[in-house]
């Protein structure tokens, strides 16, 4: 039995097809005459190159497929980047979209301040006794139905009443109104109403249109609680910020309201907010975000109090008179009335 070169090396020697090889070589040479010890030395070391060969074949395969992966993962960091980059954008984009319609809260769209500026008139009463007074309305219906406080009509004892339609436009034009709906005037004369008295400052004027007029929607101010945002919107000062000769713009005063006064019977009689009001504004709508009517503004009630008829009390009255104002448009899952 032949006995192996290998016996007693100190190296492992290769396995499968390079150690026949190097069998093969070291027989070849014995043969040839080649002394043991030589046959022995040259075998070892090409044994030893092979395992060297073998093991920094491996590290070198081992380092590609360590850069492969590194690639790889650097590859797939940068796509979930691009695409993390892209759905940011793209919800930066739907954000700004939402806001743009929607508003933020307690603002206006500019869909809502159009129709609010279309929809407010000034009115410029001829009081008996000589003075002028100026104060604001709003259109509650397509056909020439307007709302304001009636105390600005001096509660229909005034002489003449002018009404300022699209003012500060160029579209600018004035009418006459007839009053539709006025309360009576309150017993007693004085420069402060009562609640009971302030709850009833509604006044109707009617004007002839030969086409249909941008009209407000009436909300319900006993769906309103504090702290919610409110517009007022109206003619401060009257004609006396008229800086263009073609009457005042509509002013926009943003505050929240404050308490809600009700009656015995738990009716609501006052709407008080924070949004200023001036001399002018009596009359003006007092509007939620949406453009929806709660209130009409009859004056303040102490500093930095205003107060607000609610708009319950317009819808009253034009139904007194058999008609049906503007309702706001029907919310998501809801029918028009």
């Amino acid at each position: 039995m032949r006995r192996s070169v290998y016996v007693n090396r100190p190296v492992k020697p290769p396995k499968g097809p390079r150690r026949r090889l190097v069998d093969a070589g070291l027989l070849a040479a014995h043969g040839l005459g080649v002394p043991l010890t030589i046959v022995l030395t040259v075998g070892g070391t090409l044994g030893l190159c092979v395992l060297v060969y073998g093991a920094i074949n491996l590290l070198y395969n081992r380092s590609i497929a360590r850069d492969v992966q590194a690639v790889a993962t650097e590859a797939a960091l940068r796509e979930n980047t691009e695409q993390v980059s892209k759905a940011a954008e793209q919800m930066s984009k739907a954000t700004q979209e939402m806001s743009k319609q929607r508003g933020s809260p307690g603002s206006l769209t500019d869909e809502v301040r159009e129709r609010l500026r279309a929809a407010t008139v000034l009115i410029v009463a001829q009081q008996q006794d000589g003075w002028r007074s100026e104060g604001t309305g709003f259109i509650v219906s397509p056909d020439g139905l307007i709302a304001t406080s009636a105390h600005v009509i001096d509660y229909g004892r005034t002489r003449e009443v002018g009404l300022v339609l699209d003012s500060g436009t160029e579209r600018v034009r004035w009418t006459t109104p007839q009053i539709a709906y006025c309360p009576p005037p309150p017993p007693v004369d004085s420069d402060r109403q009562s609640t009971e008295e302030a709850g009833q400052d509604i006044a109707l004027l009617r004007i002839a249109v030969s086409e249909a007029l941008p009209a407000l929607p009436l909300g319900s101010a006993s769906k309103v609680g504090e702290t919610e945002d409110v517009i007022a919107v109206g003619f401060p000062l009257g004609t006396a910020l008229d800086a263009s000769g073609s009457g005042p713009v509509p002013s926009f005063a943003k505050g929240a309201v404050s308490r809600i006064q009700r009656g015995p019977d738990g009716g609501v009689i006052l709407v008080e907010h924070s949004a200023s009001l001036e001399g002018g504004n009596s009359g003006g709508p007092l509007v939620l975000p949406d453009g929806a009517v709660i209130g009409v503004n009859v004056g303040t009630a102490g500093e930095r109090i205003s107060a607000a008829v609610p708009a319950d009390r317009v819808s009253e009255a034009v139904a007194s008179l058999g008609l049906r104002p503007s309702s706001p448009a029907p919310q998501p899952g809801q029918t028009q009335p």
